[in-house]
C-alpha cells in the first residue's frame, strides 16, 4: 500500500548556468538510434549541487558520440587513463576482460546545464527539460561524493537481484 510521503518532482527544471553535477544514478543497455544501434549506452542521472535537482544524461559508446564520455571522465577528476586505452563502467565486466573499472557513482564534475524544448510523446505538447551542454574540463577537479561512490550502480543491484531470483 502506498503511504504519502509529500515528496516533489526530482527534475525541476533550473535556470541555465554553471553547475556541480554529481552521479546519482547509473545503468546500462543498448542503444537503438539509427546511427548507435546496438552500442552500449550509460544512462546517468546527476544531482544538481545546491539546487534540489536532477539532470538527466545519455552517453554512448560509439565513434561519434565517444568525445562526451571523455570529456565526463576529464571533467570528473580520471586522468589515469591513457590515450587507447580501454576501460569499463561496471566491475564485473572490466575484471573479465583484465582493464580498469571507472565506478561512475559519486563522480562530480563542473557542467553547463541548459534547457532545452521538446514535443512530449505522451501529452503531444511543448515540455521543456535540463539537459548537459557541456562539461567543463579546465575547472578544478573535484572528490567524488562519499555517500554516493559506496551505492551500487543500477546494472549492479539488478544483477544482485537477478542472482537472488531462485528460478
Amino acid at each position: 500500500m502506498p503511504v504519502f510521503q509529500d515528496s516533489e518532482n526530482a527534475f525541476k527544471i533550473v535556470p541555465e548556468g554553471d553547475y556541480i553535477l554529481a552521479v546519482y544514478e547509473f545503468s546500462t543497455d543498448l542503444s537503438s538510434g539509427k546511427k548507435t544501434s546496438g552500442c552500449e549506452r550509460y544512462n546517468l542521472v546527476f544531482n544538481i549541487e545546491e539546487e534540489d535537482s536532477k539532470v538527466r544524461e545519455t552517453l554512448i559508446d560509439h565513434e561519434s558520440c565517444i568525445w562526451k564520455i571523455d570529456a565526463f571522465l576529464k571533467a570528473s577528476g580520471i586522468r589515469s587513463l591513457k590515450k587507447g586505452q580501454a576501460f569499463h563502467f561496471e566491475k564485473d565486466k572490466a575484471e573479465d576482460l583484465g582493464i580498469p573499472w571507472i565506478n561512475p557513482m559519486g563522480l562530480r564534475c563542473h557542467a553547463r546545464v541548459i534547457q532545452e524544448t521538446y514535443i512530449s510523446n505522451r501529452s503531444g505538447k511543448e515540455v521543456i527539460k535540463n539537459s548537459v551542454a557541456i562539461y567543463y574540463t579546465d575547472k578544478e577537479v573535484l572528490k567524488p561524493d562519499p555517500e554516493l561512490r559506496s551505492k551500487p550502480t543500477q546494472s549492479a543491484a539488478q544483477k544482485e537481484k537477478d542472482s537472488n531470483t531462485p528460478f
